[in-house]
């Protein structure tokens, strides 16, 4: 991958996830890294802290089993050296409740040779909660 800032290579990173690019997201990650998603487990299963490549490989599986993403609108990305924070809103539709999960965000990334190597993800975990019941 070329040099790029982080920024952009969040934008391209957070476009390929948003739109289901497994493939595409988990070529822009270490075999190794820190990946986090706040949240109870027993509530939202893909909650948690994950550290390998294979753990991100399930985690997209199982939250593209889950939710269908439908509206993913970035309001700021800003970037700083290796880091870089994405803000927005979207809206995701549970696929066996059919409930829509509608929430602001904000995700944290950092970057190091063009790959992620640090995620956390802030969003409505309770309207999260509230559309997979």
């Amino acid at each position: 991958m070329s040099q790029r800032n982080a920024g952009a290579v969040a934008e391209e990173f957070w476009a390929k996830l948003q739109s289901g690019d497994r493939e595409g997201v988990l070529a822009m990650l270490p075999d190794t890294l820190d990946w986090f998603v706040p949240g109870n487990p027993e509530l939202v299963p893909w909650a948690g802290r994950r550290t390998s490549k294979q753990e991100i490989r399930q985690f997209l599986e199982m939250l593209g089993g889950t939710m269908k993403p439908e509206v993913n609108k970035v309001e700021q990305v800003i970037s700083e050296g290796p880091h870089a924070v994405v803000t927005g809103y979207f809206e995701h539709r549970c696929r066996a409740t059919g409930k829509l999960f509608a929430s602001p965000y904000a995700l944290r990334l950092t970057v190091k040779d063009g790959l992620i190597t640090h995620y956390d993800i802030y969003e409505d975990t309770q309207a999260l909660v509230d559309a997979l019941r």
